[in-house]
């Protein structure tokens, strides 16, 4: 197996590089392209071809939730991992929402952004252990309210949507089911045609919604 390849958006030029060092200490890890701004960034990522995007939430140009929109849309297999200096339900939410694998306070270790960075490559979703009782609180132990749709899926189609809304590309849902990947397009078609959705991060919105997120993978799966 390759290189984890990597890009960096951060506003601050010696966080970049701090960064850089200390991810490039591990074999397996390289730095393939670097961003101050959101314009830059969707430049720069359509020509490194990143596997993970360290994302911070503070840059110049445009707000971060608009660049990871445009990101994900055009590049829907990336994992983003967003770092923060705010403990806020609101941003996790919002992110995760979007379709972000992963979020994380800058106050966290380097080994920590490490095993992040190698969950969300995964197809894994990471929370940082410091706000991961915001996930507790609004999602595990609520009564689930039916959503449009959700009753016409199948348990395969519910099956293939928490792999789905847990990251995984289609390639790592068809070899986790033992089915082909043609079957899990022609499933994730069907998913968003019944449930009416038009993105992953819909998707994964509606999974969270109906208690099919965590999924597989995620934290506290059950599955």
């Amino acid at each position: 197996m390759g290189s984890i390849k990597i890009h960096i958006t951060d506003d601050h030029a010696v966080f970049r590089c701090g960064l850089k060092a200390f991810i490039e200490n591990e074999p397996d890890m390289v730095v393939v392209s670097e961003a101050a701004q959101a314009d830059e960034t969707i430049e720069r990522v359509r020509v490194s071809q990143p596997d993970v995007l360290l994302l911070d939430i503070n840059i110049p140009g445009r707000s971060a939730s608009a660049l990871a929109k445009e990101l994900l849309e055009e590049h829907p297999d990336l994992a983003l991992l967003v770092l923060t200096i705010h403990d806020e339900e609101h941003y996790l939410r919002e992110f995760l929402r979007l379709g972000a694998r992963g979020f994380m306070v800058k106050t966290s270790t380097g080994n920590e952004l490490i095993e992040a960075i190698r969950k969300v490559y995964r197809g894994e979703q990471y929370v940082d252990p410091a706000m991961s009782h915001y996930l507790i609180a609004n999602y595990i132990g609520r009564p689930r309210q039916p959503k449009a749709g959700f009753d016409l899926l199948t348990g395969r189609e519910r099956e293939v949507c928490q792999y789905l809304a847990s990251g995984f590309t289609n390639a790592e849902v068809a070899e986790a089911l033992s089915i082909s990947k043609r079957t899990v397009e022609t499933h994730r078609a069907a998913i968003m045609a019944k449930v009416g959705l038009k993105s992953r991060a819909e998707l994964v919105h509606f999974a969270m919604e109906t208690g099919l997120w965590p999924g597989p993978g995620g934290a506290n799966s059950g599955h």
